[in-house]
């Protein structure tokens, strides 16, 4: 013969474990967005970095701008849709109206549910109406597939919002404009940029060389960050001091 009150300990245990299972779908829902969110705050952050960068020129007052505007963005954007709605418990009762609000049909079953698993066993007025109700929820909660269901679509736009705008990073990192790269590499790259390298540059080879006297010497510039029409060669022998 089974003991009533192993089998209400059971169903309890069976009914908490579906509430478990619904705050990790939520959890986990809830991080894809944060990240989907601080993405595109990266995203805002090299535009408005390439904005900078142009407008302010080179120098070490624009990499700190860049610099102080991007971390803040990212911070921000971190902080507001990462951290805050993923930190502290969830209590049970929340994730039971979380469910009722998104699936009306239980018709608070849930919720009536979670409130009998907080009175002790000895405590309930009607062990068997108990039983029930806490049977039925756990039945629905599975009904709703242990609460994806109740995630999948916004799961899924999340992701494909994330991997659009991971896309669309790569493609501005990659092949954006020459200001727009400058600001990734300071961002992300910082132990390799140079807080007082110029936006603007000309890269010059061979750089330092010894040519012999009437030998030919090909000298080849490379810009960075800007166009030119024409350039002009200057240049001194060691023999001249002007």
């Amino acid at each position: 013969m089974i003991d009533p009150t192993v089998e209400s300990a059971t169903r309890d245990d069976a009914l908490r474990a579906a509430v478990a299972r619904v705050r990790a779908h939520r959890r986990r829902r809830l991080l894809l967005e944060g990240m989907t969110a601080t993405a595109a705050a990266v995203l805002l952050a090299l535009v408005v970095g390439g904005v900078v960068r142009s407008v302010m020129g080179p120098g070490d007052d624009t990499t700190i701008a860049v610099r102080l505007i991007g971390y803040l963005l990212i911070a921000a954007a971190a902080v507001r849709f990462v951290i805050s709605p993923l930190l502290g418990a969830v209590s049970d009762e929340r994730i039971a109206l979380y469910v009722e609000e998104r699936a009306p049909q239980l018709r608070q079953t849930l919720l009536s549910a979670v409130h009998e698993l907080e009175r002790p066993l000895a405590d309930r007025s009607s062990p068997g109406l108990s039983a029930k109700v806490i049977g039925q929820a756990t039945a629905a909660v599975a009904e709703l597939e242990q609460g994806a269901v109740l995630e999948r679509p916004r799961t899924r736009r999340a992701a494909g919002w994330l991997a659009g705008a991971t896309a669309v990073g790569l493609v501005m990192v990659l092949a954006g404009p020459g200001a727009v790269r400058d600001a990734a590499r300071l961002l992300f790259v910082p132990w390799t940029a140079s807080a007082s390298e110029p936006v603007f540059a000309v890269s010059v080879t061979p750089g330092d060389i010894t040519v012999p006297r009437g030998a030919a010497l090909d000298v080849r510039g490379v810009l960075r960050g800007f166009t030119a029409a024409e350039a002009e060669l200057v240049f001194r022998a060691d023999s001249t001091t002007e």
